[in-house]
């Protein structure tokens, strides 16, 4: 199975899920991951980061955000952002970055932490402005943004995808499974066609994976607590 942030890291510690991630599956490796960005109108007043933060507490209440959905990283990286400055600001869930993408076109939102693709399209056209990104350092694929963390320490939130075989699964066919994805992984070809996706191409042994979906958990189980962050069941 193709696992990620959502099922793995977050949809447990929201709701009822029939499954246990340590127990259930068998992690072979991390294949790709990539931060969102957080954008504005190109005719906002907002030229950083620093910008909303300043301009939220400022004028608690009045800032407005969206999100692709309930877990996901643009609302995740909001509540984190709220978190750690202190700024009131209200959600707008949407069921998709899209939807979210076209109300900050038309001015309905402030920002959102969106994902690459449906922003950096609208940034390249003069219609968004890019400001940071959710990765712990300069992205790749976006090497002229900075880390959203640069103005507010912590915050950090990429997606991310990888391996899992089940539970039990003989060794051996996880180390051939393994070995399979880091030869694929390489190529530049594949990596090309994640760049295009927006996420850079990573690999990483099954102990490595387990301890960072782990560390995924534990970061946005703290984050969930502390923010009091629930969805409607």
């Amino acid at each position: 199975m193709i696992a990620n942030l959502g099922p793995i890291a977050v949809n447990p510690l929201l709701s009822s899920v029939p499954y246990n991630v340590e127990k259930d599956f068998a992690p072979v490796s991390q294949i790709s991951q990539g931060p969102n960005v957080l954008v504005v109108r190109a005719d906002a007043q907002f030229q950083s980061l620093k910008d909303i933060i300043d301009f939220g507490k400022a004028n608690p209440g009045k800032l407005s955000y969206g999100t692709s959905g309930p877990g996901s990283v643009s609302h995740l990286s909001s509540e984190m952002l709220k978190n750690i400055t202190r700024v009131e600001a209200t959600e707008v869930p949407y069921k998709g970055g899209v939807d979210a993408v076209k109300d900050l076109l038309g001015g309905q939102i402030h920002f959102i932490f969106s994902d690459t693709l449906p922003a950096m399209a609208h940034v390249r056209a003069g219609k968004l402005r890019a400001l940071c990104t959710t990765g712990t350092e300069n992205f790749t694929l976006l090497p002229d943004q900075s880390p959203c963390q640069q103005a507010a320490q912590g915050l950090v939130a990429v997606n991310w995808w990888g391996v899992v075989m089940p539970a039990g699964t003989p060794r051996p066919m996880v180390s051939k499974l393994h070995a399979d994805t880091v030869k694929l992984l390489a190529d530049p070809d594949v990596k090309q066609k994640f760049a295009d996706l927006g996420v850079v191409a990573v690999s990483s042994t099954p102990e490595q994976f387990a301890t960072f979906m782990r560390s995924e958990s534990d970061k946005y189980g703290k984050l969930i607590k502390e923010a009091n962050i629930k969805v409607n069941q």
